[in-house]
C-alpha cells in the first residue's frame, strides 16, 4: 500500500472527512503536530496523518474537538457528501498531497 492512500477498507465518507480536515487545516496554516496537541487527548501527527487519509476512523467527539480548533461547524466535513461522489471521493484520496 502506497503511503499516500488510504486503506483499500477505508469508509468512503471517512475519506471525505479526511479530506475536509487536511483542507480546512493547511487553509489556517495549522501543523499536524499542532492540531494533534490541541486536542484534549493529544495525538501525534502521524494519527492525525491517518485520520486525514481516512485510514483511521475519526470518533464524532474527536471531530467535534477539531471543528472547534479550526473555527468551523461539524456539519462542513460532510458537507457536499453524496453516495454518488464516492467514486470522486476515491479518486481525491490517490490525489493526497502528504506534504503540510
Amino acid at each position: 500500500m502506497n503511503k499516500s492512500t488510504p486503506n483499500a477498507n477505508s469508509h468512503p465518507l471517512d475519506i471525505f472527512i479526511g479530506n475536509k480536515v487536511n483542507e480546512r487545516r493547511k487553509k489556517l496554516r495549522l501543523s499536524q503536530k499542532s492540531l494533534g496537541k490541541s486536542l484534549s487527548f493529544p495525538v501525534t501527527f502521524q494519527q492525525i496523518q491517518k485520520y486525514e487519509k481516512g485510514t483511521n476512523r475519526i470518533s464524532a467527539s474527536t471531530l467535534f474537538e477539531i471543528a472547534t480548533i479550526l473555527e468551523t461547524n461539524i456539519s462542513y466535513f460532510v458537507e457536499g457528501y453524496t453516495k454518488e461522489k464516492k467514486a470522486i471521493v476515491f479518486v481525491l484520496s490517490h490525489q493526497y498531497n502528504t506534504t503540510y
